[in-house]
């Protein structure tokens, strides 16, 4: 055997043993991973060799060594004797997106590329009403790469949103509100999915996010600004608030017989008074504010009075019902009134011109058709009737119609008596 053979034998058997202590065998099943900035990260390299210290086994970033990671490392007892180095670090972040090694001295083997995907979402006030709200949710790659597909749907209140006449969803996944108003404040849900164009399988779904539409607290307190209360009867006044985030709603009372404010009334949109009395009279405010707009405050005012009239009934909302009915009543009564004065007219008219028409030396039937003063009454029917009256003060008066003929005339009939009903 000459020399040179001999070198190749050499040559050979060091390989042999080279190899037998070291082997960077680890093939990743997907050469990458998408992560969501704030995931756990989890790299592994798995090798054999009981020659090689564990120290030596180094997990690379971009030829970069992985301080902020911490590392495991473990040994099998049984075949196929594979030890594994595990890099793990808690919270994702965009300085950990890029290419990731696996090396044993000089010895290297590429592992993966991780993808961290930044989420961007934001809530949007409502500046004014009947303008165009923008609520932004997207999904971006740290590391620039316009790989990063993503599918971003909307919804609402349990509706899904399409693009239509009041939305519409960008390119980049923002929601466009057309004409908000107070009607559209409140949480948005944004949905995304993100995958790599190299593989569209290994995809990436994030948790719903919420972005809210908010509004500056609007408040009203509807109905009548001046309400009488009948004593010792229950008042409710309710406060109608608008906005997102729901405003809190404080009352302050200034009454009639104090000098100074009182102190705050109890929160809530409504305000409730059990016994109103006269000590309860006075101006009461309505005070709405939110903290997402602590430079808003919207009042609304209204003032409790005892009712002296009578008109005795629930109050609710700042309407009093009696005050109602009292003026259904009195509308009633005029209509009524106005009737029966338009038929008495008419009968007058009918009776004189009937009177003109005859001869004055017409026969005794004429004249028996001639009326005297006394003759027309009215007769006031009792409430019991259907005739629209009061107790102290009557329908109708009695009162000449007109004036009775001069010619004589026979012994006067018994009067005839009309009745409107």
């Amino acid at each position: 055997m000459n020399v040179i053979h001999c070198y190749y034998l050499i040559s050979l058997l060091f390989y042999i043993s080279v190899s037998s202590e070291a082997r960077v065998f680890f093939v990743p099943e997907k050469n990458m991973q998408i992560l969501a900035e704030g995931d756990p990260i989890n790299v592994t390299c798995i090798y054999q060799g009981d020659a090689i210290p564990s120290e030596d086994v180094q997990i690379k970033r971009n030829e970069q060594d992985l301080k902020e990671f911490e590392f495991t490392r473990k040994g099998s007892l049984s075949p196929p004797w594979n030890k594994t180095t595990t890099g793990l670090k808690a919270n994702a972040s965009c300085a950990d997106d890029g290419h990731y090694t696996c090396s044993i001295g000089k010895m290297e083997k590429n592992n993966q590329n991780i993808y961290i995907i930044r989420v961007v979402h934001s809530s949007s006030n409502l500046s004014h009403l009947g303008g165009d709200a923008v609520l932004q949710c997207a999904a971006q790659g740290c590391s620039g790469d316009n790989h990063v597909i993503q599918n971003i749907s909307w919804s609402h209140g349990g509706k899904n949103l399409m693009t239509d006449e009041k939305y519409n969803i960008t390119p980049n996944g923002s929601l466009v509100i057309k004409n908000a108003g107070y009607s559209d404040l409140g949480p948005y849900q944004c949905k995304i999915v993100v995958y790599h164009d190299e593989d569209d399988t290994d995809k990436l779904i994030f948790p719903i996010f919420s972005v809210n539409l908010q509004g500056p607290p609007k408040v009203t307190i509807e109905g009548n600004k001046d309400i009488y209360v009948c004593e010792n009867h229950p008042v409710r006044v309710l406060c109608k608030t608008e906005g997102f985030p729901k405003p809190d709603v404080v009352w302050h009372a200034r009454l009639e017989n104090a000098s100074e404010e009182s102190p705050p009334l109890p929160d809530g949109n409504e305000l409730h008074i059990e016994t109103f009395k006269s000590i309860h009279e006075g101006n009461y405010t309505c005070i709405a504010n939110s903290f997402m707009f602590p430079q808003v405050e919207v009042k609304d005012s209204v003032r409790m009075l005892l009712d002296g009239k009578g008109h005795c009934g629930p109050v609710s909302g700042g309407i009093n019902l009696s005050v109602i009915i009292a003026v259904s009543v009195i509308g009633t009564l005029g209509i009524a009134v106005g009737i029966v004065v338009l038929v008495v007219c008419l009968r007058k008219k009918s009776i004189g011109k009937h009177s003109d028409e005859q001869p004055k030396s017409s026969s005794t039937e004429n004249e028996a058709d001639s009326l005297k003063e006394e003759d027309i009454k009215l007769e006031q029917k009792s409430p019991s009737t259907n005739h629209y009256s009061s107790a102290d003060e009557p329908l109708l008066q009695e009162s000449p119609i007109y004036d009775s003929p001069k010619d004589p005339s026979p012994p006067p009939k018994p009067p005839r008596t009309f009745s409107f009903k």
